[in-house]
């Protein structure tokens, strides 16, 4: 069997999964640990870069988010568990977005250029970090979608 078989995407804009507040989790144990390696591969089944866990019918505060460098290449991909942004740049920009859950829809986009948040790894460790660009966007488009937004709630135009 696949991973894709046991974790099928969701599609659409109105399934309650993805218009829920996915639950925190307060407990790390190997079962996390394992949630967080099936997402990891479910990202590169579904040809993406990040994935939240509710696009996947798991109702929990975990996500899979990618950093890109200056040229557009992978750097890093990592497990994002209760991420909270705790600063967000006036500074905004208008970008591109897509969404594995909505692959016929892509819009433009105001988000901060900068945002600082935290958030625990699958060891259950504490992170603070500060991004930019694109890989700010990122982020703030997994957070949404842990707090049942999806980009096309924020569009300022549809491409």
């Amino acid at each position: 069997m696949n991973i894709t078989d046991t974790y099928p995407l969701l599609m659409g804009t109105t399934h309650p999964i993805l218009r829920e507040r996915a639950d925190d989790i307060d407990v790390f144990d190997q079962s996390l640990a394992a949630l967080g390696e099936d997402l990891l591969k479910l990202v590169v089944e579904y040809d993406g870069i990040w994935l939240a866990w509710p696009q996947v019918w798991v109702q929990k505060r975990i996500a899979v988010v990618s950093t890109l460098d200056d040229n557009h290449e992978l750097l890093e991909s990592y497990i994002i568990i209760n991420p909270s942004i705790i600063f967000a740049s006036d500074e905004r920009s208008i970008h591109e977005e897509w969404c594995l859950s909505l692959p016929w829809v892509y819009g433009d986009v105001s988000r901060p250029d900068e945002i600082t948040f935290t958030y625990k790894d699958v060891s259950w460790r504490a992170h603070k970090r500060t991004l930019t660009w694109f890989n700010a966007k990122v982020v703030q488009h997994e957070i949404d979608h842990l707090d049942w937004i999806l980009f096309v709630d924020k569009l300022v135009s549809w491409l």
